[in-house]
């Protein structure tokens, strides 16, 4: 049996009686248990309002929320089901019962486009007919939508500068939605347009403005909005650097030409799309040929470095040619000024010197008409070409060019004159470039003092006849000095210069030997040091001593006022001529130290008629001076120049002596050798007035050095010294230098420096000899010398050179 009644005026607990018609009285009353309850109330919910894109928590709040046997009521969200997480706030009204005031529901995501606040309906279980809606406690939002963006390409140099999105925006309480670009690192502040009617709290609008800030970084920039759920664009709005030009080339053009390649280099040459910067030339646009080395910078922006162009250039004139780089026709996107050049080409008048030695190089200067400051040189013959050491341009007119020696070779050039590429003259045949095939094979002597007035002697291969010296340059130590030639011997390729007393500083020194025509020098191999005596001077003192025949055995003693003499360490003594400072001093040998103070030296014969000043250096870098230490009044012929060859083997038959003697004299001759072996009444044959021969004995012992004597029972004279080597020695160490190709007596420059201070040369050869020799070709000398002690010693090696 059904009854209805209408419940809610029906009491908690309802009295039940059932009575049938017939017959009376026959009825049954019973108290029935029956809870009514009230529909549920939603009074809100939190949030207030949500976005559904990806789910959603939301909490309603109210009263009459019933659990039924440990289950939730049903909610409805509009027309989609909602899952109910949990109900809270519960009170227990009936066996498995509960009145809750707190439902929490998960939204499932689901798509809007619009504002909207839908119904929520709650249903008891078991209750179907006792539902509670409510409308307006909740409103969803639609998720931003980005569609289009005025301008979607930007010039950074603008910024900041206005953007207008086109989509689906939603203002809260009048509140815009925020914003972030370049990933959340700038926030921007919104203005909202194109709005619908508010609904609840919410309103939607098509359009929002924003400022893009100066601080944007280039290339791709993302726009992220968020108003309860976010959205984030990118590859919608490029911001685009300023192009930078830094070169340019070439860096002149020249009005001959009638186009020109022209590359820029910089960076940010961007390229948008497919679209490349404009070229802007004298206010004209040119086209890139080719846009290169570029990266990609965004979804629609590359930024390359260097960019290709052709430039007409048949109907400009000269002068500057302004360059700038425009991206997007953008006044404020484009680059600072860059400037083409354009130059007449230029002439060449003249080329001074027009010739050159290739050993020794120089200064070439070029007369002409529109130099530039860039221009270039180059020297060209045939396959070969050569740029100058360095180039200066001191004016439009003028150019100088230096050539280090050595760095051309010999030949005829044209000289080739460009302000940039494409822009330049040539002088045919401008520069003719000499070989140089003479050189200074060596100097004798070596090492000189800047107190005694010396000859010195550059033996010269490479010279004709024709080619006589004039002029010796010591070049190094503070500059150039010039030496006179004083003597040529043509035959024997021997030029004498003469080096005054203090002419030259102390130094290293190379020399050249320069002819009176070509532009080349002979150049010496060897450095040349000059020892000039030093500020510590020795006191010296001597009793005056005189000679009026000069016999052998003349000793000159000398004293000091201060320790400086050592028999380690031998002092180098010089007589001079007194007054002359052209004269060559004489280098005195036979020193001996008889204490710290005082030494004895045995005097040459046949010293010239005159007075002699006396100069000491010590290896310790004292020097002393003494005026007219000696005087000579008459003077004997017998003098010994040179002994040939100067070092023999044991088995030597004889040796050539070349100086002054007496045909008529009956000279004795005797060898005094330092190995305590000395030879007495040696023979002397082919007496002349300039030379003689001398017999050798046969007990000469190699390694031994000896001093050849002659006297003519009045005047004796010597010579030292003479090496005597072991018969067939080799040289060693021969490869470091060159071959001895020399077919004369001189000398030639076997080694580079040995060690520091050691030169090595040899002597050898017969053409052109002044002197007569004994086999000449079978022994060549080698002699040893070390520029700081002047001490030398001499070895003899027989057929030994290649």
């Amino acid at each position: 049996m059904m009854v209805t009644a209408q419940a809610d005026a029906l009491p908690e607990i309802v009295p039940l009686t059932v009575s049938f018609p017939r017959p009376e009285n026959c009825s049954s009353t019973s108290d029935l248990q029956l809870r009514v309850v009230e529909p549920a109330h939603i009074s809100s919910a939190s949030p207030s309002y949500t976005c559904v894109r990806d789910g959603a928590t939301v909490n309603l709040r109210g009263s009459g929320f019933l659990t039924m046997n440990y289950q939730s009521p049903t909610v409805v969200v509009g027309t989609v089901p909602t899952s109910v997480r949990y109900t809270s706030s519960c009170t227990t009204i009936a066996p498995y019962t509960q009145s809750c005031s707190s439902i929490a529901l998960r939204l499932s995501a689901f798509a809007i486009s619009a504002v909207q606040q839908p119904t929520i309906t709650v249903i008891p279980i078991d209750l179907a007919d006792c539902p509670s809606s409510a409308t307006g406690v909740i409103t969803l939002l639609p998720p931003p939508q980005i569609h289009s963006l005025l301008p979607a390409i930007v010039c950074a140099a603008d910024n900041p500068q206005t953007v207008t999105v086109h989509g689906t925006f939603v203002a809260v309480d009048g509140v815009a939605p925020d914003v972030t670009i370049a990933n959340g690192a700038t926030v921007v502040t919104p203005t909202l347009s194109d709005c619908d009617a508010t609904i609840g709290p919410a309103q939607q609008c098509a359009t929002m403005q924003f400022d893009l800030p100066a601080s944007t970084p280039c290339g791709d920039v993302a726009i992220a909005v968020t108003q309860a759920c976010t959205t984030t664009r990118s590859g919608i709005l490029t911001n685009v650097p300023s192009p930078v030009i830094t070169n340019v080339t070439p860096a002149a053009a020249c009005t001959s030409s009638a186009q020109v390649q022209l590359t820029l280099y910089g960076a940010d040459f961007a390229v948008v799309g497919d679209v490349p910067p404009t070229l802007i030339v004298a206010g004209a646009p040119v086209s890139p040929v080719a846009m290169l080395e570029c990266a990609e910078a965004g979804t629609n922006l590359q930024l390359c470095t260097r960019l290709e162009a052709t430039l007409d250039l048949a109907s400009l004139a000269g002068g500057g040619m302004p360059l700038v780089l425009q991206v997007l026709n953008n006044g404020a996107c484009t680059s600072a000024t860059a400037e083409l050049p354009i130059m007449e080409p230029p002439a060449i008048a003249a080329v001074s010197p027009p010739e050159l030695c290739d050993t020794i190089g120089g200064y070439v200067i070029i007369h002409g008409a529109n130099i530039s400051q860039s221009a270039t040189l180059l020297l060209q013959c045939g396959n070969m070409s050569y740029a100058p050491s360095s180039l200066s341009v001191p004016n439009d007119t003028t150019a100088v060019a230096r050539f280090n020696a050595g760095s051309v070779l010999a030949g005829i050039y044209d000289v080739l004159l460009a302000n940039t590429p494409g822009c330049a003259c040539i002088r045919t045949a401008g520069l003719h470039v000499h070989e140089n095939g003479a050189r200074v094979l060596f100097a004798d002597p070596p090492q000189l003092y800047g107190n005694v007035s010396t000859l010195v002697t550059a033996f010269i291969v490479g010279l004709n006849n024709s080619d006589t010296p004039d002029t010796a340059v010591l070049s190094g130590g503070d500059g150039n000095v010039a030496l006179p030639l004083t003597d040529w011997d043509a035959d024997a390729g021997a030029a004498t210069f003469t080096v005054p007393v203090g002419a030259v500083p102390a130094g290293a020194y190379t020399l050249l030997v320069h002819g009176p025509v070509s532009p080349c020098a002979a150049t010496s191999r060897g450095v040349f040091l000059l020892a000039v005596l030093s500020d510590t001077t020795l006191v010296l003192s001597s009793a005056p001593t005189a000679a009026s025949s000069m016999r052998h055995g003349v000793v000159l003693a000398v004293a000091a006022s201060a320790a400086a003499f050592s028999p380690a360490s031998l002092p180098a003594l010089w007589l001079a001529p007194h007054g002359c400072l052209t004269c060559v001093a004489t280098r005195l040998h036979g020193v001996t130290v008889t204490s710290a103070t005082t030494l004895a030296v045995s005097l040459p014969s046949l010293l010239d008629v005159g007075a002699y000043d006396l100069v000491i250096t010590c290896a310790e870098g004292l020097a002393g001076f003494l005026p007219v230490a000696l005087s000579v009044t008459n003077t004997s012929v017998c003098r010994i120049d040179a002994v040939y060859p100067r070092a023999v083997g044991p088995s030597e038959l004889a040796i050539g002596i070349a100086g002054a003697f007496s045909p008529a004299a009956n000279y004795s001759a005797s060898l005094q050798c330092r190995g305590g072996h000395n030879f007495s009444g040696l023979t002397l044959d082919a007496v002349s007035a300039a030379s003689a021969q001398l017999e050798l004995p046969r007990q000469l012992v190699a390694g031994d050095v000896c001093g050849v004597r002659l006297w003519d029972g009045v005047t004796a004279c010597e010579y030292w010294s003479l090496a005597v080597t072991a018969d067939g020695g080799e040289l060693s160490q021969w490869q470091l230098g060159a071959p001895l190709r020399t077919p004369r007596c001189g000398h030639a420059l076997v080694t580079a420096p040995v060690g520091s201070s050691t030169f090595v040369y040899a002597i050898g050869g017969s053409s052109g000899c002044k002197f007569p020799l004994v086999d000449p070709l079978a022994t060549t000398e080698v002699l040893l010398v070390d520029p700081l002690s002047s001490t030398s010693s001499s070895w003899a090696y027989t057929s030994s050179l290649p």
